[in-house]
C-alpha cells in the first residue's frame, strides 16, 4: 500500500492512499465468494454460479462490499503509518475502484495538533477573591423575600415606590429603534434600586394603560455598548399594577426557606454559602487567566471537529439542565437551538485548554492510574445512589470512564501547573447582584 500525506491547514491533511492490485483481486474474490453462497440463480446451485454470472447480475453490490471492506482497513493503516492523531469522521473522496487494477481514494482528515508547551515556571498572577459579609448577606435575604412578596392588583391609583409593574418599553437613538433595546411583558419591583433612577422616577405615578415618553441616559459603563454614555428616546406603557407586601424578616421567614432554626441560623449558613462561593468564583477565574496567559504564550490551531465536539458536550449539559427545570422537550429545543454558534468560541477555548493541559502532564510525565479513577467512580456511584460495578460498565461502554481519566489528569497537569507559578491574593469587593436580572439595571 502506498500513501501520500499533503498539508491543507495546520489540523488538515490529505491522504492519498492506493492499495495494490492484488489485495483488490483478493477483496474481489472474497466478495463474490460470499456473495454466490447468499443469491439464488436459476440454474445453479447455491455457490456454484460462475463468476461472469455473478457480475452480471450483482456486479454493483459486490463493488459496495468491496468498498465496505478496502476504505476502513487502508485508512486505518495509512494514519497509523502516518502516526495521525485524526479527529471526528476522514472525508473520502476520489475513489476509483477496479478488479484489475490498484485502488485509489482519498481521505481528507482533521488532526490534533503537536503542543510543546514552553516553561511557565515564575510566571506571576493575581487571585481575586470577593469579600463577602453582611451586606451581601442582606441583599441576598431581600431577593428571597422578593421572590416571596404577595402581590394584590391595584387600580384605584398610580405607580408608587415599592410597587411591582408590568410594562412594554422601547428604545431608540436618532429615530431608529435599539435593537434588543427593548422588551414586552417586562416586570420589575420598584424601590430595589435596580432600575436606572431616571426610568424608575418616569413609571412613578402612571397608571395602567398610560404611555409616556421620555430621554433616558445611560451611564458610561453601561452593559449593552450601543447604549453606553447615550442618551435614548425611552416609551414606556404600564399593562399591570400590583402592591407588593414583603413578608417579615424573621424566624418565621427563615423557617420557611428550609431546615433553619431561626433567622441568626439562616444567617450563619448563608455567609458561609456565600463565602464558599465567593471562592469558588475565584479559583475559576484564576483558573481562567493562567490557562489564556499560556495559550497566548503556546500559539496553536485546534481541528473544526474537536471544537464541535466540545459545543456538543456544552449543549448536552445545558440541555440536561433544562429538562431538570421542568421544561419540555420542545421548549428545550427552542431554547437550544440558536446556541450552537455562540458556544463555539467557549468551545474553542476550552478544546485549547484541554490540548495544553494534556502536554503539560505529557512533558512532566503525569499519570491517573486505576486506583485513583476508580476511586473517583466509587465517588460518583454514592452520589448517585447506583451500584459501582454497574456504573463502571456503564461509563465503559458508553466512553465516559476515559474520559473522566482524561478529566484527572488535566487537573493533575492544572495543579502542576498552579504549584510552579507565583499566585498573589487580593480582596475585592462584592459584585452586587440582586433577585433578578433587570433589563434596565443601574
Amino acid at each position: 500500500m502506498k500513501v501520500e500525506a499533503q498539508d491543507l491547514a495546520a489540523c488538515v491533511k490529505k491522504l492519498a492512499v492506493e492499495v495494490s492490485a492484488e489485495e483488490v483481486a483478493a477483496a474481489f474474490d472474497r466478495a463474490y465468494a460470499a456473495i454466490s453462497k447468499r443469491v439464488k440463480i436459476k440454474g445453479f446451485r447455491p455457490g456454484k454460479a460462475p463468476r461472469r454470472i455473478l457480475r452480471q447480475y450483482y456486479r454493483s453490490d459486490v463493488e459496495s462490499e468491496v468498498l465496505q471492506w478496502l476504505i476502513p482497513e487502508a485508512y486505518g493503516k495509512a494514519i497509523a503509518e502516518q502516526g495521525l492523531k485524526v479527529v471526528g469522521e476522514p472525508k473520502v473522496e476520489d475513489v476509483d475502484l477496479h478488479a484489475d487494477a490498484p485502488f485509489t481514494f482519498t481521505a481528507t482528515v482533521e488532526i490534533l495538533p503537536e503542543v510543546e508547551v514552553g516553561d511557565y515556571r515564575g510566571l506571576s498572577f493575581t487571585r481575586s477573591v470577593q469579600e463577602v459579609g453582611e451586606e451581601e448577606v442582606n441583599r441576598q435575604l431581600e431577593a428571597w423575600r422578593e421572590r416571596q412578596a404577595e402581590l394584590e392588583a391595584v387600580s384605584d391609583r398610580g405607580v408608587e415606590a415599592h410597587d411591582f409593574v408590568r410594562l412594554d418599553y422601547t428604545l431608540s437613538l436618532d429615530g431608529a429603534a435599539v435593537e434588543d433595546g427593548g422588551a414586552t411583558d417586562y416586570t420589575a419591583l420598584l424601590g430595589r434600586g435596580r432600575l436606572l433612577p431616571d426610568f424608575e422616577r418616569t413609571v412613578l405615578g402612571m397608571r395602567p394603560g398610560e404611555t409616556r415618553q421620555f430621554d433616558l441616559s445611560f451611564p458610561p459603563d453601561y452593559q449593552n455598548d450601543k447604549l453606553a454614555g447615550k442618551t435614548a428616546l425611552c416609551q414606556v406603557t404600564l399593562k399591570e399594577l400590583k402592591k407588593a407586601t414583603l413578608p417579615e424578616l424573621d424566624d418565621t421567614f427563615a423557617q420557611s426557606l428550609g431546615a433553619y432554626e431561626s433567622l441568626e441560623h439562616l444567617r450563619g449558613q448563608l455567609l458561609e454559602s456565600l463565602q464558599q462561593t465567593a471562592r469558588e468564583t475565584s479559583e475559576r477565574q484564576l483558573r481562567r487567566t493562567i490557562l489564556e496567559a499560556l495559550l497566548e504564550r503556546n500559539l496553536f490551531e485546534v481541528p473544526e471537529a474537536l471544537v464541535e465536539e466540545h459545543t456538543s458536550q456544552m449543549l448536552a449539559e445545558y440541555q440536561r439542565r433544562l429538562r431538570a427545570s421542568g421544561l419540555s422537550s420542545s421548549q428545550v429545543h427552542q431554547e437550544v437551538a440558536p446556541l450552537r454558534e455562540q458556544l463555539r468560541p467557549e468551545a474553542r477555548h476550552r478544546a485549547k485548554a484541554s490540548l495544553l493541559l494534556q502536554a503539560v502532564a505529557r512533558q512532566e510525565g503525569l499519570e491517573v492510574d486505576d486506583e485513583t479513577l476508580d476511586a473517583e467512580v466509587r465517588t460518583l456511584a454514592e452520589q448517585t445512589n447506583k451500584h459501582l460495578g454497574t456504573l463502571k460498565s456503564s461509563m465503559r461502554e458508553n466512553g465516559t470512564y476515559d474520559l473522566l481519566r482524561m478529566q484527572l489528569l488535566e487537573e493533575k497537569a492544572y495543579q502542576a501547573i498552579l504549584s510552579s507559578v507565583s499566585v498573589a491574593e487580593e480582596v475585592v469587593p462584592a459584585e452586587r447582584g440582586g433577585a433578578s436580572e433587570e433589563l434596565i439595571p443601574k
